[in-house]
This record gives structure tokens, sequence and C-alpha cells, in this order.
């Protein structure tokens, strides 16, 4: 969140001058530019590798597409359309594009019977204990995934789950610290107790003899006894009060204050930007691509694979076979036949090659221009080399693209549109508000009169809180027990509640450590005394 990490990493005006000029790009073009700026821009850069905003629109709609599969009915629309989601995935891009270059960099990679043993023991293409190939085609379908898809995002997890692993399972534990371990996880330990009466009463010795040790099931009787024997103890005015003063630190009242504060939250702003007709036909045109469902093939293939570091004449063998294939094909041999005795891709052998429908950038390029080479009239590709080795492509259908109107379209840019006009509009009130505080740090009322904000008050509370409100928040607490707040007498930096909501505060009075009266802790004293 912009106002909290600028609080996290910023203090006074050096914080207020970078605030300020990051108020005016969003100002201007609103966060949303960030994800529909032109196909050439990236929306990111990970050391030198950039994300592009069509790698993240397509991948942010590939994703969108497989929540609504699994979600079903409990699907909603609106709450993918939030640009909160989209920043989180963003996040997630960036974070596997880290992944992805550590775990390359360092050699790692996941050979092809790890990756059919990983998928083999997924329960959810089980039944009754056994791999089904039926069910994995099935669930896939419905995340919107083919199986090639499935295992090349398979492939690329496992292989950045082996860097964290790797590290993780490399401590060591010397000879002498398993057996320390192992002793004390078998270690036993025996006990004897006995009953010493706190105030004896004067036949208690000739009942219990205090030496003897007294098994734990006669405890409860003989406390009993003790107790009907020891006579009521007298405490005077005098043990108490030498008490209360011996142990006052036990009887400090917490230390606690009362802060005034003002709130700006972006959904307590006002009613709705309606924005003119013209400008959401604009922005229908301009992000057309993201309301557009591309060209879809339905493929199967054959693949003979060679090693990226094979010798040239085995390169040459897989080429031979691979054109003999098509060659078998093109002459009227049935592909899925001919897929399930010679494919040597694991995950579609045995479905005939079947590939599913495959959308432009699901494969590598090689392969994808292959495919949207071929056409109904001649199906059957030449081999095609990738990395993976030698492909003979089959196409069996052709899905147009489809695409929403301008009609079906327009909730979703209405609904963004607003979002970024109220963003806009809580980033400028919030960036007038710590300009006013910077002039005045002593004081909320100029902020408060001008942006018509209410001073609120919240208190007492400790350091560990309040049951409600803004003292409920331990961010805020920290912040009124700061020593900007608490010392100095000045009003807080930000503390983000949440989403486009912030909070100001100022100490409006300290109630330190107190000693409390006598009267008030009395029971307490006569309880301790007693004890």
């Amino acid at each position: 969140m912009v106002l909290q990490s600028i609080r996290d990493r910023l203090h006074g005006i050096i914080a207020i001058f970078i605030f300020a000029i990051l108020i005016i790009p969003f100002a201007f073009v609103g966060v949303n530019s960030y994800f529909t700026s032109d196909a050439q821009n990236a929306v990111a850069l990970v050391n030198e590798q950039e994300i592009t905003v069509d790698q993240f629109n397509r991948s942010f709609q590939n994703y969108r597409r497989r929540m609504q599969a699994q979600l079903g009915t409990s699907f909603d629309p609106e709450m993918f359309d939030q640009l909160v989601v989209r920043r989180q995935f963003l996040d997630q891009m960036i974070n596997e594009e880290l992944m992805s270059q550590v775990s390359v960099e360092s050699g790692l990679a996941v050979s092809n019977d790890r990756l059919a043993q990983e998928i083999r023991g997924l329960a959810g293409f089980e039944v009754d204990g056994e791999f089904n190939v039926d069910v994995y085609q099935q669930r896939l379908a419905s995340m919107g995934m083919t199986p090639q898809q499935f295992e090349n995002d398979m492939r690329a997890s496992l292989v950045m789950d082996q860097f964290p692993r790797v590290i993780a399972q490399s401590a060591i534990s010397t000879d002498w610290e398993m057996r320390e371990y192992a002793r004390l996880q078998e270690q036993q330990r025996s006990f004897r107790a006995i009953i010493v009466p706190a105030r004896p009463g004067p036949d208690t010795a000739d009942e219990t003899d205090e030496s003897e040790p007294v098994d734990s099931e006669t405890t409860e009787p003989a406390e009993e006894a003790v107790a009907e024997a020891a006579p009521e103890m007298e405490i005077s005015e005098e043990d108490i009060l030498a008490w209360y003063e011996e142990n006052s630190t036990d009887y400090l009242s917490e230390e606690q204050v009362i802060i005034e504060y003002l709130e700006l939250d972006a959904a307590m702003l006002g009613g709705a930007i309606e924005p003119e007709e013209e400008q959401l036909r604009a922005r229908f045109e301009e992000q057309q691509a993201r309301f557009v469902t591309p060209e879809a093939r339905l493929a199967s293939h054959i693949l003979i694979e060679v090693p990226t570091d094979a010798p040239q004449v085995d390169v040459d063998t897989a080429r031979q076979a691979a054109e003999d294939l098509a060659e078998r094909a093109e002459a009227g041999e049935d592909f899925a036949v001919l897929a399930r005795e010679s494919s040597q891709d694991i995950g579609s052998a045995e479905e005939g090659g079947d590939l599913g429908w495959i959308e432009p950038g699901y494969m590598v390029q090689a392969f994808e221009d292959a495919l949207y080479e071929l056409t109904p009239e001649n199906p059957i590709s030449e081999p095609i080399k990738t990395g993976f080795g030698w492909h003979v492509i089959n196409l069996r259908e052709i899905r147009p693209s489809e695409g929403m109107t301008y009609a079906e379209a327009r909730e979703i840019l209405l609904a963004e549109y607003q979002a970024e006009a109220d963003e806009r509009r809580f980033l400028e009130q919030a960036d007038r508000m710590i300009d006013i505080i910077y002039e005045d740090p002593t004081t909320l009322s100029a902020a408060a009169e001008e942006l018509g904000l209410a001073v609120q008050e919240a208190g007492p509370f400790s350091r560990n809180g309040g049951e409600l409100g803004v003292a409920a928040n331990m961010e805020v607490v920290n912040a009124a027990f700061s020593d900007l707040v608490l010392a100095q007498g000045a009003v807080s930096d930000p503390v983000d509640l949440g989403t486009n909501h912030i909070v100001v505060v100022r100490l409006k009075e300290h109630l330190p450590e107190a000693l409390k009266p006598l009267e008030e802790v009395r029971d307490e004293v006569i309880a301790a005394v007693e004890r």
C-alpha cells in the first residue's frame, strides 16, 4: 500500500516531498494505466527480464478463467476485476520469475520420469487410489488447461521448488547433537512429594508425619483436614499496609493514553463519479484485447524427444523418425494410434497425442507458429524442432475468436473507472492532509476543517491496545506510544488501515504508570498476605 510503504521507510520533510512526487503520475493517469499501456511496455522488470503488458493480461485472463472453472457459481467477477487482485497477481508473477531465474542459474532441472511420478501421485487425479487419465483430462479441462500446459507449469513449479528445499535440507547435525536430542526425547523422570501444612493446627503434627511421602491420591483429603484444623488467621491493618508498601510495584496501574485522530477512507468520500460515455467507449477501444477470446485450435502431436546436448547424428535420426510418422499420418493412418505407439510425451501419448484447445501464448513459439500455419485442408505439419525434440502436429478443429461488445464490457469498464477515480481522490485528500499537518504538526484541527473530517477520540488504552475501534489496531497503538507522538507531542505519520484507508493520531492525554490506591487493591493485598 502506497502510504504504508512511505511511512515504513521515510519520515519528516523527505517523506512529504517524495509522497508529493508519487502523487503526480497517479493523479494524471491512474493506477490502471500501469496495466493498460502499450504492448511494448513492461509492467515489471525482473533483473533484465521484462514482464510485458501482454504477458500480464494473458496470464491474468487465464488465471481468471481457471478460477471461474474451479469456483463455478461461487465465482464473483467483480472481485477478480479489482485493482488489488491484479496487483497481487503481478507480485506473484514477479516472485515466480525471480525463483525461475535463480533455479535456472543454479542448474536445477526436473526429469520426465520425475514429472510423471509427481503427476501420477496427485490425489485429485485418482480413482480408487489409482491415477486415472480421464479424470486427469476432465480436471484440467475444468480449469481451462491442456495437459501440455499443466505439465509445463508443473515442471516449472518443481524446478522452482527445488531451490528453497535444497537450502532447507542443507542443515547438518553433529553426532553429539543427535545423541543429545535422542536422550532428551526419551528422558523420563519420577518424583515423590510430601504435604507441608501452611498453618498447622495443634494436632496436625500427630496426624501427619512431614517426613513421610504422601501419595498424590491422598492429597485432597489431607488438605481438607489441614483446612479444618487450621484456625482462621487474623490480618491486621499494619500487616496490610506493610505488604502494600513493600510490594508497591505489584499494584501499579498501566500506562495509558487518550488520543485524537483523523480517519480518511476512500469509501467515505462521497458518491461514485460518473464518467462520460465517450470516456468509457475510448477505454473500450484502447483495451479491446482484454475482452476478446483469441482463436483457439484443437490439436494433437507426436513428440520424438531429443536431449539439448545430443550429438547431431541423434538429432538427425530423431528427425527422420518424425518425418516417417508425418508421412504415415498424411497417407491416412490414424494419428491417435500413431501417437500412442510412438509419441514420447508422457502426458499426451496415452490420449492419442491430444493437447486440447490451444490459444496463442500457450506453446513455445516454434510450435505455435507451425500450428497456426495449418489449415483444415492441410492438418498435418512437417517435423518441428523445439527444446523438447521433434514434433508432428495434427490440427483437428478451429474455434474462431470471440469478443465482448461494448455493452457487455461497460459494467467492467465503469467499475474500473470509478475505482481509479476514488483512488485519485483519496490520494489527493491524503496529500493535502499531510501538507496541512506538516505546516503545524501539533494539531489536527486545521486538516479536519479544510477536508471536512471529524476529529475523533479513542481511549484510554494501554500499550496492549483496546477492544474496539482504532484502539484495537496495533499499528495505531504503536503510533500512539511512539516517541513522535508521546514525547514530542506531534501528529503521527499516516497509519494504513487497509486499501485507501489511513488514520493519523495525536496525543490528547497521557496517563502514566501510577500506584493504585490501597482501597482499590485491598482484596488483592489481603490474598497475597494470606498466601
